[in-house]
């Protein structure tokens, strides 16, 4: 069988892990153009993975009729109108995430994917986490789930992350991550948020939020993400009726309680996913049939961001 034909826009540290992944780990799909404005260090990149051909101009590679799929891995400012000339060019998308900087890009990436009839995936890839893929084994045990916890605390944010045009704040480059395994592991969508944003480090961008999120299920959803520390802590709890658990990301470890009953399991698997994250990508084209997360899936957790930043500038709680 032939391989899909793959080209990666956007070749920083994203579209480094994209390309070892394609090159080395995933079956069905071939690393066959790359783009980046500097032409000369697309060429580079071209030639460290054994891409066959290298753009500077993201119209030529989408243009290009060998190249199936395309792969969107750059700031968050372009992903919108690399996502729609993709698109109305036949190429199946995967987009880093957040699909858009705001509601209204997102929802215009996914409704030029459905006109084309392009599969749209995107790149939510804690979901294949082993400390999420953990969780969920046992979430099903704890009886009614009332609270869910969870946080990210990364060390400091660089180059466009800083940019407030891009959305590059924790909100957008971390938080998207929390809102989207919320609902997917709970399989309940936020109804409504209540955030605190903070700039510790006097940057353009919020480098700390915290935000309580109302589920329908009446669970609430404690969330908070930070890039302003020299260290990083990884968590996800929920507590439920019947019992509890928790997940360490850098302990490796997942604590089962049930009543008296404390049970550690160690955690096992890479925190390497963008492999696991490719091959559902290739599998859903190869097999016509939607991505497991769907452009819809990017949309919501987009939808959450732009509900906490709308709480936070308000100081009140937000309808999402």
């Amino acid at each position: 069988m032939k391989k899909l034909g793959i080209g990666l826009v956007g070749l920083g540290r994203h579209g480094s892990r994209y390309a070892e992944s394609l090159t080395k780990q995933v079956q069905g799909a071939e690393l066959l153009a790359v783009c980046r404005r500097n032409l000369s260090e697309a060429e580079r990149f071209a030639a460290a993975w054994g891409a066959e051909r290298a753009y500077a101009d993201y119209r030529d590679l989408v243009r290009d009729e060998e190249i199936d799929a395309v792969i969107v891995a750059t700031p968050n400012s372009s992903h919108l109108e690399i996502a729609l000339e993709a698109a109305e060019n036949g190429k199946h998308l995967l987009v880093e995430k957040p699909l858009g900087r705001t509601v209204e890009e997102a929802g215009r990436i996914v409704s030029a994917a459905r006109r084309w009839g392009v599969n749209l995936m995107v790149g939510h890839s804690f979901r294949y986490h082993p400390m999420t893929t953990a969780t969920i084994k046992y979430v099903g045990e704890l009886g009614r789930v009332f609270l869910a916890s969870m946080c990210k605390r990364q060390s400091t944010a660089t180059g466009w992350r800083l940019d407030r045009g891009e959305f590059g704040g924790v909100i957008m480059d971390v938080g998207v991550h929390l809102f989207d395994l919320i609902e997917f592991i709970l399989k309940e969508r936020p109804t409504a948020a209540f955030c605190q944003a903070r700039r510790l480090l006097g940057s353009d961008v919020e480098d700390s939020f915290t935000a309580v999120l109302d589920l329908p299920g009446k669970a609430i959803a404690v969330l908070d993400a930070s890039r302003c520390s020299s260290s990083r802590v990884d968590k996800m709890e929920f507590a439920g009726t019947e019992g509890h658990v928790a997940a360490d990301r850098y302990l490796r470890e997942v604590q089962l309680v049930r009543g008296d009953d404390r049970i550690r399991i160690p955690m096992s698997g890479s925190d390497a996913t963008i492999h696991l994250l490719l091959t559902d990508f290739i599998d859903s084209i190869v097999m016509g049939r939607e991505p497991p997360i769907t452009g819809e899936d990017g949309l919501e957790a987009v939808r959450v961001a732009e509900a906490c930043y709308r709480s936070s500038e308000t100081n009140s709680k937000v309808t999402i």
